[in-house]
Formats: structure tokens, sequence, C-alpha cells
């Protein structure tokens, strides 16, 4: 990447060109870490004061990089800017905007019984939740007030159940923060908590987005039913992914793949697909191995993101197709994260791309760890936590 940038600065590129986010090379060779091609592009006069459309400098971004190895960049930026002070200094002078941060919406398993109470006879929340009674088919308040919790916890329930309380914990949030979506640097969602990340985006109505979760439920339901023994999710804190992976091959995992984890969490930190037979292996074997902890996943009844789930790809995607012909699927207006690997769709990202990743979510493990990492090494200062328990902020820290 260093000698293709370098040939590029040869053939006298432009180093002032900026991207959507308003980055120029100069800003996103810091944000990845290419030192050398930050002091390359410094040497050919880049504007070391140039800001992104959200207001971040290049010293800034290099400040809030995570591991650097050195001040030198620091330094050599702190002297083209013409910042005389004393390098603590340098941090706090910057703050003088707004810090950036990421909306992260959880996914199914964090749905619980009164988590919408707070939002009965709210001004924007309340009316919210009544549209999507009207569009699901059935009282959505009453059915999270009183449960029962079995048929809350079923796919077709808790994945509406789950982006309903996103989108209404975004009305809390601006009044009781002052924080709105539209100045969020980012959002990212794990599993079903990407629709909301995605509806927060400007990529689909809230209308939409419910009809969206609903389907997406009864579709992981039918691949469920296809396979005849009952499924559930199980936690795995302190082992390495290969270990997990090895002893889930040694014990009977249930992931139909070349590998079982469900989801990467945070460093040796798993999700894997289990039988839910009481009969089965209960995780007994995965503590006498090195793990700290094993428990079931509350809520999450099914071997989701393996390859169980393939059968609900082929609908789900032709239900996605026709909302890009129906212009009701956008590209994103600020950066959406995926949680399958961290890419960036970016403003401007077609729809269609937003498809396929969405249909590979079914049934491909989430990398929700790399897509935490994605978002901090790109400069994002804070995470606000939206839905209807701490399922993510543990995680992400």
């Amino acid at each position: 990447n260093v000698m293709l940038s370098g040939y590029l600065i040869a053939r006298m590129a432009d180093v002032a060109a900026q991207d959507k986010l308003g980055r120029t090379p100069l800003h996103n060779a810091v944000a990845a870490g290419c030192d050398d091609l930050a002091k390359g592009l410094i040497e050919e006069k880049a504007d070391v004061n140039a800001r992104t459309k959200d207001g971040k400098t290049v010293l800034s971004i290099e400040l809030g990089r995570p591991k650097r190895q050195s001040k030198e960049l620091e330094n050599l930026l702190t002297e083209k800017m013409g910042l005389p002070f004393p390098k603590g200094y340098v941090k706090n002078m910057l703050r003088d905007l707004p810090p950036s941060f990421a909306l992260l919406f959880p996914g199914q398993g964090s749905q619980r019984q009164g988590m919408l109470g707070w939002a009965e006879g709210h001004e924007t929340a309340w009316p919210m939740i009544q549209k999507a009674g009207e569009i699901l088919g059935y009282d959505l308040f009453d059915l999270t007030e009183m449960g029962p919790e079995e048929k809350l916890d079923a796919l077709e329930v808790c994945q509406p159940a789950v982006f309903v309380a996103a989108m209404c914990g975004l009305e809390w949030l601006k009044e009781q923060e002052g924080k709105d979506r539209s100045e969020a640097a980012a959002a990212a969602g794990v599993s079903c908590g990407e629709l909301a990340a995605l509806c927060t985006a400007g990529c689909f109505s809230f209308e939409d987005g419910v009809r969206l979760a609903q389907l997406r439920g009864e579709l992981m339901k039918k691949a469920v039913e296809e396979h005849k023994e009952p499924q559930k999710m199980i936690s795995v804190v302190g082992l390495t992914d290969d270990e997990a992976e090895s002893l889930c091959e040694e014990f009977g995992g249930l992931g139909g793949g070349d590998g079982d984890v469900a989801n990467r969490l945070f460093p040796c930190g798993v999700a894997l697909p289990w039988l839910s037979d009481p009969g089965h292996w209960s995780g007994s074997e995965f503590l006498e191995r090195g793990a700290q902890k094993v428990a079931d996943l509350k809520g999450c009844n099914a071997a989701f993101h393996t390859e169980l789930m393939k059968p609900a790809e082929a609908d789900f995607r032709q239900h996605l197709l026709e909302m890009v012909r129906a212009n009701v699927l956008h590209s994103p207006e600020i950066t959406v994260y995926s949680s399958q690997t961290g890419e960036r769709w970016l403003p401007g990202t077609p729809a269609t791309s937003i498809v396929e990743g969405l249909v590979q979510g079914l049934s491909c493990p989430n990398q929700w760890e790399d897509t935490c990492r994605a978002i901090i090494d790109d400069g994002v200062e804070f995470f606000w936590e939206i839905g209807p328990m701490k399922q993510q902020s543990w995680r992400s820290c």
C-alpha cells in the first residue's frame, strides 16, 4: 500500500482530495496507522490543518489512535500546525469540538418484560409503539409488559420487539441527553440490532424496519423448525476462538459448517450454537479446559449465524431486493459498520451491497469484536448503547 501510494504521489495524485466524509489521504493514512505514508504526504504539502465533515483534524485522529508505537508523527503534526504547546496540552486543546460518538444496538436475547413500560404515553415513542402494533397485528406493548416470557422470546416476536425498543430508545436519548441520531459518527448492531443501526442511518423507515424485523424472525423460525432437534446459544468466556471451536468438534457443536463459533464477542469471549435437549452435554467440559464461565444465552433459542440458517436466505434476499426496487431501501446517511466483517457502509454505499451484507448475516458468524475495533480505530470516542439491556457496553470497552 505504501509503494502504491508513493507511485500515485509521484504521478501527481491530488493529496488534497476529500472523500464523502471530508477525509483527505492524510486523514486516512493516519487513521490506518500508516505513519510512513502520512509523513510522505506531509512532505508533499498535504494540508495538516484540514478538517473532516465532523470537524476532526489529522492530529485529533492521531491522538485518538490506540497502541501508538511512538509520538514521532504527533510531534511532526504539532510542528506543522504551528502548535508550540506541551504535548499534554495539545490533546486537551482539541476538545473544543463535541466528542464523536457511535450508536450500538443489541440483538435478540436483550428482550425482557417491561422494556417498553417507560414509553407509555411518551410524546414521540408511544405513537411508534402503537404503529408497530398495527403493523404486527398484535398489541406489542401488552406483550412486552405482561408476557408470557416464552412468547416474547419467540423469534418472530423478539426481533421486532428489540427493533422497536431500540428506535424508541433513540427518542429517550434525544430527550434526556440532547443527542440526536443525526449527530452520530457511526452506528452498528449485533444480529437483528443491525436493522436498528440501518434504520437510524436512514436506510429505511421505521415502519419498513418493523416489517423487516418480523420477516427475519419468521424466516429464522422456519429454518429452526427444519432441524428436528431443539437449539440454543451458549456463551463461553476464557477460551480463544480456536480452543472453543476445537471443543465444539470434540463434544458436538451444532454449527453445521466448518466452525461452530456464531459470534466473536470480545477477546476470549464467544457465543456457540448448541442443542437444548436436557440430555445433551451441559458445558462442564469447557470449564475443565480452562473456560472462566459458560452460560445459556437467555432468549436465544436457535443456532444463530450458522449454516443452519441458510434456508432463510433466499426469501430474505428477495424481500430486500423488492425494497430496493420500490426505492424504500437507501444508502446510509451516516457510516454503518457491518457486524459480520466490520466493513464500513459509508454514505453513498449502494443499497444492493447492504442487501448482501444482511443476507450473509443470517448464516455467517458475527465479528462483533472486529466491528468495535474498527469503530474505535476510525477515531470514534465513545459509544451509546440503545436497547432494553446492557448487552453491548461491557463487550465493546
